[in-house]
């Protein structure tokens, strides 16, 4: 965990930023002022959106994820491929009336602190 990931906020108070790049490059989110908005990846004939990326860290001001299209996905698949571990330290909410399967993967590990999910049928 380096310092370079994290940004001083109020007196003793550390945030981590959200840290977010897309496998393709597509996505590219640093920011600890706003919380952001992700389009996943159109979903195949089973319903599945399938989305890589090589960061997925999220900060306390949390992330939204669209999954308001025509086709909806069922279940939302996230492969982290990195050798670094994923920090969760805020809210990830999804957007649309579906309530996914959510699946976060990283074979190097998730660290999840003061973290939910809103909107989702499961999570994984």
């Amino acid at each position: 965990m380096g310092i370079s990931n994290y940004v001083l906020g109020a007196p003793g108070a550390v945030q981590q930023q959200t840290n977010i790049v897309s496998l393709d490059k597509k996505i590219n989110i640093n920011t600890v002022e706003k919380r952001p908005a992700i389009e996943i990846a159109a979903t195949n004939n089973s319903g599945i959106s399938h989305n890589k990326y090589e960061k997925f860290d999220v900060g306390r001001q949390g992330i939204d994820i669209n999954n308001t299209t025509k086709n909806p996905a069922k279940i939302i698949l996230n492969e982290i491929i990195s050798n670094d571990t994923t920090h969760i330290n805020g809210n990830i909410n999804i957007l649309g009336d579906s309530k996914p399967h959510f699946i976060i993967a990283n074979p190097s590990g998730i660290d999840y602190n003061d973290c939910n999910v809103t909107n989702v049928g499961r999570l994984t």
